[in-house]
């Protein structure tokens, strides 16, 4: 195995780790923009399946691992002995599966045979233009996928590790871990894994699914925006709008309220923790039931919530909850927040170990289809709501009990485009990019002049109880 660092500094605290598909280097992954504030390393050349490479590697508060292709089994077998202070929080797998040579979970047997017996460099190029979907894309991409190949022999090599002759398929789900990925991307017109056995694969996991039109080799920059969050970004964001957030943010406000209507609790929680209290609106409801109670919160804004009394700390949730003594809180509450995080699943589980036994979690969160009407704006992209299944699936994998999930619809309707452009910076809401892409201004310049619009959101509240 190799490893290219594509971006690095010493005073960065997050990675991203990249697993490369077979036949694939560094240089495919040069060509896309990353979040500030993470360093970027690719992983390739899977002929012997060893973490020796990552043994120098400093700390991270946090690692985001997305793999493509063979690079997901790969990730699946190694993940397990991945060194701890690498602090992985989130894996992403994309066209592939932890069964990499199977007829109704990866590729099927006499097609990876074929391609195996009959690899040269003619078949190679071949190879790379279904990757691509055809030849057109592949004019676009064929530099970056030859640019540093090894020898037909070093490749055939490569191909064999994933040889069902060399390793079953009970070998490689011996490291399946149902904790392990959070999203599983699926193209629909890869040419390479079958669409249909990545779905089959992935749900049987329970992993949720995104697909999308497409090939093999898959808009990385979308997938890139879509689940590698910059968290500095958010954090400035809701900073910003903090002084007018409760005046627009209606919904999210209702949101907080209604949660609370919703929770029941048989003794009243003396140890509170709250994730990202913003302005205060849920902190306020939860102090006026529960006044004997001692509040703690962890937010990125910098100010802690108005109107109450607590310990703020400051900063990344998905981070500090690990840091916090186990079985020490009763009732953990969230309001709004959770959508923004890399790995809701790793935050239950987390969640769940902070919590005493019968403790209670509280969230509101969005389900799909939310703020669908900004997401040309954001160039195609949009944080991956969760469905109140796929909640429910985490939820049991952390070892809680749902009590109660419930979804809501509503819409904010807005007399101009220019309005609905006021109403997200002033509540922070679309926090994944700091402006539009480049090659989307023209839409929101549409956006601007528009008469009458609207805004959806589908509100989703979950209450769990820990085991």
């Amino acid at each position: 195995m190799k490893l290219h660092w594509q971006k690095q500094s010493s005073e960065t605290t997050r990675l991203l780790l990249i697993f490369s598909g077979w036949s694939v280097d560094w240089h495919l992954f040069a060509r896309y923009d990353y979040p500030a504030g993470y360093d970027v390393a690719v992983v390739w050349d899977y002929t012997v399946l060893s973490n020796d490479i990552f043994a120098d590697l400093r700390d991270y508060d946090e690692t985001v691992v997305i793999a493509w292709s063979f690079g997901v089994a790969s990730f699946n077998v190694l993940h397990q002995s991945l060194p701890s202070r690498l602090n992985l929080n989130c894996a992403i797998a994309v066209n592939g599966t932890i069964s990499p040579v199977d007829d109704n979970f990866g590729i099927p047997e006499n097609i990876f045979s074929a391609t195996l017996s009959g690899l040269s460099d003619v078949s190679l190029k071949g190879f790379q233009r279904r990757i691509c979907g055809g030849g057109n894309r592949y004019k676009n991409f064929k530099d970056d996928l030859t640019l540093c190949h090894d020898d037909i022999t070093s490749l055939k090599n490569q191909l064999e590790t994933f040889s069902p002759e060399k390793h079953r398929v009970e070998t490689w789900k011996t490291a399946e871990d149902k904790r392990l990925w959070d999203r599983a991307f699926i193209s629909t017109g890869d040419l390479i894994f079958p669409p249909d056995n990545m779905k089959n694969a992935w749900n049987c996991i329970g992993t949720p699914i995104i697909s999308a039109e497409g090939s093999h080799l898959p808009d990385f920059q979308h997938i890139i925006d879509t689940v590698v969050r910059d968290k500095s970004l958010i954090g400035q964001q809701f900073n910003s709008s903090n002084k007018t957030y409760e005046k627009h943010a209606e919904v999210q406000i209702h949101a907080a309220r209604q949660l609370m209507a919703l929770w029941s609790s048989a003794t009243a929680p003396a140890q509170v923790l709250e994730i990202g209290p913003g302005s205060g609106t849920l902190s306020r409801e939860i102090a006026t039931r529960y006044p004997e109670a001692r509040l703690t919160w962890i937010d990125l804004a910098e100010t802690s919530p108005s109107g109450c009394n607590g310990t703020f700390l400051h900063g990344d949730a998905e981070i500090i909850v690990k840091q916090l003594p186990n079985e020490y809180f009763d009732a953990i509450f969230s309001a709004n927040s959770v959508q923004w995080f890399h790995s809701p699943m790793r935050f239950l589980i987390n969640a769940s170990k902070l919590l005493k036994k019968g403790g209670k979690i509280a969230l509101s969160t969005f389900a799909p289809g939310t703020l669908n009407e900004i997401t040309e704006i954001n160039g195609g992209t949009s944080l991956p709501y969760l469905s109140d299944n796929e909640w429910q699936h985490f939820a049991k994998t952390a070892g809680f009990e749902t009590e109660k999930i419930k979804e809501e619809k509503s819409a904010l309707k807005f007399t101009s485009g220019r309005g609905l452009a006021d109403h997200l910076k002033k509540t922070g809401v679309n926090a994944l990019t700091k402006s539009p892409r480049k090659d989307n201004f023209a839409l929101m310049r549409n956006l601007m002049s528009r008469g009458e619009c609207t805004l959806t959101f589908n509100p989703l509240y979950i209450i769990l109880k820990k085991q």
